[in-house]
């Protein structure tokens, strides 16, 4: 690999595998429908380590130092708004209509799998068991989680150990403890491939590095104890696509 003078900031795989994390916690944080929670106080770690890692990550390129923690950013509301404020309830309706025949055309998990039907995935029938359960008012926490955990204590990241305080340990370690700090090459370079046990290079582009820091701001931002959410509306779907999508851009660097 060739890490030309001034065109990139080279770090860690770790690096990068930290945001992709943050990245997944928040496609899941922000997916519409998940309940309201108040973040926990063991998460004050994780959000100052999260920020600590955005102002290095821009430090790279600008040369600024610390910068003043997100925790009190303008851009996430203090109080929590209802998901219903400023939807269209003809469009509520519109919806509900065509998640109630949606439903109603998906066949209970029994008789698929005594038919033996594959053509429709098992959590897909679970999910239309749970709407039609919700549509019918027989239902009043519609919300699944896919895997054993906490939004107010824990990283929405699907493995284990995935409480804010593991998640701070771990990430701390592996990325300002045991990881070179980012650095631009002021000439041109040929990374060596990686050796055994050794570290794996990444190039990162100056536009993708400060969007790597203001994830991570994001994040640092809504893990600040206390911070409230209400049910995450339907206007939170882009922003948790979006996570999705720069999550699997940054896997594949």
């Amino acid at each position: 690999m060739v890490f030309e003078a001034g065109s990139c900031v080279i770090v860690t795989d770790h690096w990068v595998l930290a945001v992709t994390k943050v990245l997944t916690d928040l496609e899941r944080r922000l997916a519409p429908g998940r309940p309201a929670c108040v973040i926990a106080e063991e998460a004050e770690g994780l959000s100052v380590t999260l920020h600590e890692i955005a102002d290095h990550l821009r430090g790279a390129f600008t040369g600024q130092g610390s910068t003043p923690h997100p925790g009190g950013a303008s851009w996430i509301a203090t109080v929590p708004e209802p998901f219903t404020t400023g939807v269209d309830v003809t469009r509520l309706d519109r919806l509900r209509r065509v998640a109630r025949a949606a439903a109603e055309h998906i066949p209970p998990r029994e008789r698929l799998i005594d038919a033996r039907d594959r053509s429709v995935r098992r959590d897909t029938a679970r999910a239309a068991e749970v709407l039609r359960r919700v549509l019918a008012g027989e239902e009043d926490t519609p919300w699944r989680e896919r895997d054993a955990v906490d939004a107010a204590h824990d990283l929405m990241t699907g493995a284990r150990e995935s409480s804010f305080l593991n998640k701070d340990t771990e990430i701390r370690r592996r990325v300002l403890a045991d990881s070179p700090l980012p650095r631009v090459p002021r000439e041109r370079e040929v990374a060596e491939p990686p050796g055994s046990g050794g570290p794996v290079w990444k190039a990162v582009s100056a536009e993708t590095v400060f969007v790597m820091a203001e994830v991570l701001d994001e994040a640092a931002a809504r893990l600040v104890p206390g911070r409230a959410t209400a049910m995450i509306g339907y206007d939170a779907q882009t922003f948790s696509f979006l996570s999705g999508e720069i999550a699997t851009h940054l896997f594949h660097l």
